[in-house]
């Protein structure tokens, strides 16, 4: 679970670098970026884990009887704030340079804001302050918000910016004439 919120970091720091990063190679932060979404989860897990089954081995895994689930989701929030200040930097950036007619800069920037929302994992930050022992109406509006975007996130990501890019649609169409 862990490695799913620093790999949308990673992606955000990817734009955020090729955005404010003057001469980006992706070679020179490859293993940084690896190092991220696979091996520094790794520093809170395995201590949660340790600390899971010495001192409160019962139950589901998500249950917090003694607050431990904090040594996972404290380095889970800070991922998500950090993304969330990524995308409201990135989005200055955009609205800086936008700076024409304001109905076409408004569309603009909203289409690039809807955009960037899955890639950066936005909806994240609408319920992370939100306690998880939470009962009735809200917890069920948290869990349903949730089930909804991380079961979908990849696939608003794989339309957005797989199946609606122009090159891959020009890809696909040059593939099918081809075939056909």
């Amino acid at each position: 679970m862990a490695t799913n919120y620093f790999w949308i970091l990673v992606e955000g720091l990817y734009l955020h670098n090729l955005i404010f990063v003057s001469v980006f190679s992706e070679r020179k932060f490859f293993y940084g970026f690896i190092a991220i979404g696979w091996v520094f989860p790794l520093t809170f897990v395995v201590p949660w884990v340790v600390v899971r089954a010495t001192l409160e081995d019962n139950g589901c895994w998500d249950t917090d009887d003694l607050g431990y689930t904090w040594i996972y989701k404290a380095p889970i929030v800070a991922a998500i704030l950090l993304n969330f200040f990524l995308f409201l930097n990135i989005l200055r950036v955009l609205a800086k340079k936008m700076r024409s007619p304001a109905s076409v800069a408004d569309q603009k920037l909203a289409k690039s804001t809807l955009v960037l929302i899955p890639l950066f994992g936005v909806h994240y930050i609408v319920f992370v302050g939100m306690p998880d022992n939470v009962g009735g109406t809200a917890y069920e509006v948290r869990l349903y918000f949730d089930l909804f975007f991380n079961s979908f996130q990849g696939f608003f990501v794989a339309i957005l910016y797989c199946f609606l890019n122009g090159e891959v649609r020009f890809s696909l169409v040059d593939d099918m004439s081809v075939v056909l």
